[in-house]
């Protein structure tokens, strides 16, 4: 093998065995993403599309960040600039939210291919292979050895940590800290310049990856590294001109991403973010365990997966040996120190306020921090291989060493492709947002600035947003005003964290102005909707650590004694049931309800509507009024000769009047219950059935863009007939108002810093009507311009040019080097 073709191998033999964790082939209609999710949900349950669900904790990935990538390729491939998306929340910024991670090889990958499932799995692939190659250098570097730099290549771009959080941002930040260090080690140890100006580009990438903490921890891995390789002893001022050196780098580092960087402080600053959030970990002391546990049995846990394989395991124990005799180098002591240390903050073994003291780790969660150990594992694997290689058995035996070596990365590359398809693995491209009959309806009817509501028959809000249909709800940063006034006032309960959230089509308040001051025009709904209305929640049980504990049989009832807060009318009672692995009930259940021991009413469902761990309905012929106290649920099992079993979810709870009675024996439990009442569709909601068990209800107020109130109240009814959009795109808006006496404006898109408004060419003042949408004062006949002009992000963006200008000349000046 020629000289040239030594040197390829290691690198194409690392883009292969990409490939091969991937699994997918894309020249076959698949693609690697966790849209088997969506083809789950019922809103995607009329298309002829089935895949099992290999992980269900991908959600952030379709309503957060897929959209703004859909986006930001279509704006691109259309000539335009994407800094502004109007889908999300009715309006985020676009390229330069740096959490998005636009400004990343991966993105580029996917926006330069036409189809998007294709794009997104060669982006998903040139993240692996970034990874991969990026530590191969390192190790190579390091150890001298091209076999251990492939095994250590593998051990950390395939990591446990890179399968469960491979869709994420996560991902597109770390696989640059094996670079980082790579330029860092041969500066550090050959004392070179020109190492430094593409230090500066690998770190800008890094930061543009769009997750900060996983940067830091990058950051930190150089600092530590530095600390080990300095050679201090030799020379103060040597070491301190290469600190110089390395901070320089890292200065031009964060010029060079300044527009992302500013773009996350200033929503953050916007949405007052920085006051909520709290440093922690998910992970504890036990939890190291998880090295080893997927050994044993299925553990594919997102926030606690660390497994890096066997093997790694098996080099660290001798590692430790190695140090015990004094026979071990510098890098393995870099190694060790690594991940003790990432090990000692990961896992919450150090008190937290020693490591809140570090800074950033005060508002992020260094759970996340493994990735430091499976690069440590990475290193340490790679510098006891080389050893192998280098001692006098392994020069005596070469051709047998250097077998067992492959044979070593043989079983690395099956064991973590077995743990990677735990969490991901192929999916036909056709489920790659696949569309729908009521999705295509919204995009044809939709005008610029109307807006919709998806309930969990789309899974989570922000799911439309890669359509280009806007959603108030969407996954994102959200002000407290804004979040107030839809938990108040539109959905309640509907935010499961401070960015998603998750609506159910019945605790949409229907009648509610807010609905056309917001200029909701749809709501997506799989709950049925008769003529005589839809249902709306008016009592939910919750509690912490439910279980499907509460076991109904025909000689044994589970009897549900309860008091309610307050009177209440219901017609509909709905309960969560388990199956225990049946697709469909073996028995038909009866709820019957008593006040006082007086039964009020009764209600059968049928065997067949009743699926595991799901909802099922109890609907009751007339409205019920119940009283507070001495109320109970009783639950039969009709006699059958079929064979199964059948659970009621319970919540624990600690209340005289709450508790479960069950073949005389009683529990302090709650059943999980929604008590529902039928209310009737105001007559400007009208309702479509556009496919098969789902409804898409209509809000005919809503007749326009934009609309006019005499005064800035929410109580008033919004006036779509006097403005006239005259242009409309992402970024700007033209509007007429036609009205014959001064009012004001109100355009129900998202007020966001920035946003400049202009009457007749002349500047004008924006206020905020509900503290979030912008609102202008109009007279008769005035035209309305409203523009995104983000001055900080054209200035920032300037200098990011001017300093990425800077580090490319010094790195043609320093090239002979």
């Amino acid at each position: 093998m020629s000289s040239i073709s030594q040197k390829l191998a290691p690198y194409l033999f690392l883009i292969i065995s990409s490939v091969v964790i991937l699994g997918a082939n894309p020249f076959a209609g698949e693609t690697v993403a966790p849209t088997d999710i969506l083809t789950n949900q019922p809103g995607w349950q009329n298309l002829d599309i089935r895949v099992p669900t290999r992980h269900p904790a991908r959600t952030d990935i379709l309503d957060a960040r897929m959209p703004r990538w859909i986006h930001a390729k279509q704006e691109l491939r259309n000539g335009n600039l994407p800094i502004w998306n109007p889908s999300p929340i009715n309006g985020i910024p676009g390229m330069q939210w740096l959490p998005a991670a636009i400004i990343t090889p991966a993105f580029a990958v996917f926006a330069s291919i036409e189809d998007n499932a294709t794009g997104y799995y060669f982006a998903m692939l040139t993240n692996l292979v970034i990874a991969a190659i990026g530590m191969y250098l390192l190790l190579v570097s390091m150890t001298k050895h091209r076999l251990a730099a492939i095994f250590g290549a593998m051990v950390f771009a395939y990591s446990g940590f890179h399968a469960a959080w491979f869709f994420w941002a996560h991902v597109t930040t770390s696989i640059w800290i094996p670079w980082l260090l790579w330029l860092s080690y041969n500066y550090l140890t050959n004392h070179k310049l020109v190492y430094l100006p593409w230090l500066s580009i690998i770190a800008a990438l890094m930061i543009f990856g769009g997750f900060p903490s996983i940067a830091v921890y990058g950051f930190m891995a150089m600092a530590i590294l530095f600390a080990v390789h300095t050679p201090w002893k030799q020379s103060i001022a040597t070491a301190t001109r290469q600190a110089v050196h390395l901070g320089l780098a890292i200065v031009m580092a964060f010029l060079i991403s300044s527009f992302a960087t500013h773009s996350l402080y200033e929503m953050l600053q916007f949405t007052q973010s920085m006051e909520t959030r709290h440093g922690g970990t998910p992970l504890r002391p036990h939890h190291i365990l998880n090295y080893i546990k997927p050994i044993f049995r299925d553990y594919a846990d997102v926030e606690r997966s660390t497994y890096i394989g066997v093997l790694p395991l098996v080099f660290l124990t001798l590692s430790i040996l190695l140090l015990i005799w004094r026979k071990s180098s510098t890098n393995l002591i870099y190694a060790i120190v690594l991940l003790a240390l990432s090990t000692l903050i990961a896992f919450a073994i150090l008190p937290k306020g020693l490591i809140t003291i570090i800074p950033t780790f005060s508002s992020n969660n260094w759970g996340r921090m493994t990735i430091l150990s499976a690069l440590a594992f990475a290193v340490i694997s790679a510098e006891l291989i080389s050893l192998l290689l280098r001692s006098e058995i392994g020069k005596q035996k070469s051709k047998l060493i250097g077998s067992l070596v492959v044979l070593f990365i043989v079983i690395q590359l099956f064991d973590m492709r077995w743990f990677f398809r735990e969490f991901n693995g192929p999916v036909p491209a056709e489920s790659f947002f696949a569309s729908t009959p009521t999705i295509e309806y919204l995009q044809d009817n939709l005008q610029p600035m109307q807006s919709t509501i998806a309930d969990r028959s789309y899974m989570v809000s922000g799911i439309f947003s890669n359509y280009g249909i806007p959603e108030w709800f969407a996954h994102g940063f959200k002000t407290q005003s804004e979040r107030a006034l839809m938990e108040s006032k539109l959905a309640p309960n509907a935010h499961r964290s401070r960015t998603a959230a998750a609506v159910y089509c019945e605790d949409i308040f229907i009648d509610s102005n807010i609905l056309n001051l917001l200029a909701i025009k749809y709501i997506a709904c799989h709950k049925p909707i008769s003529t005589g209305g839809m249902q709306r929640t008016v009592l939910a049980t919750s509690g912490p650590r439910p279980k499907a504990s509460g076991l109904i049989t025909p000689e044994k009832p589970l009897i549900q004694h309860f008091a309610l807060p307050k009177v209440l009318q219901f017609d509909v009672i709905s309960l969560k049931l388990a199956t225990h692995g049946r697709a469909e009930g073996h028995t038909d259940l009866k709820l019957r309800l008593y006040h006082d021991d007086q039964l009020l009413a009764e209600s059968m469902v049928k065997s067949t509507a009743i699926s595991d761990n799901s909802w099922v309905e109890f609907f009751f012929p007339r409205m019920i009024e119940l009283e507070t106290q001495n109320n109970r649920l009783e639950l039969h099992a009709e006699t059958t000769e079929q064979k199964g079993k059948l659970s009621a979810w319970l919540y624990p709870i600690q209340a005289d009047d709450v508790f479960i009675e069950h073949n005389g024996n009683h529990r302090s439990a709650m059943m999980a219950a929604k008590f529902f009442r039928t209310i009737q569709l105001p007559d400007s909601i009208v309702s479509h059935r556009i496919e098969a068990n789902l409804v898409l209800l209509e809000n005919n107020n809503i007749i326009g863009s934009g609309y006019t109130l005499p005064s800035l109240d929410e109580d008033l009814q919004p006036d779509f007939s006097q403005v006239n959009l005259l242009a409309g795109s992402a970024t700007s808006y033209e509007l007429e108002y036609t009205g014959r006496e001064p009012a004001w404006m109100v355009l129900p898109i998202r007020y966001y810093p920035y946003w400049q408004a202009t009457i007749d060419n002349q500047p004008v003042e924006v206020e905020t009507f509900m503290d979030m949408l912008p609102a202008i004062k109009v007279t008769p006949g005035a035209k309305v311009s409203y523009r995104y002009k983000p001055r900080p992000f054209y200035l920032l963006s300037l200098l990011s040019l001017t300093s990425l200008g800077l580090v490319l000349f010094l790195a043609y000046r320093y090239r002979k080097q």
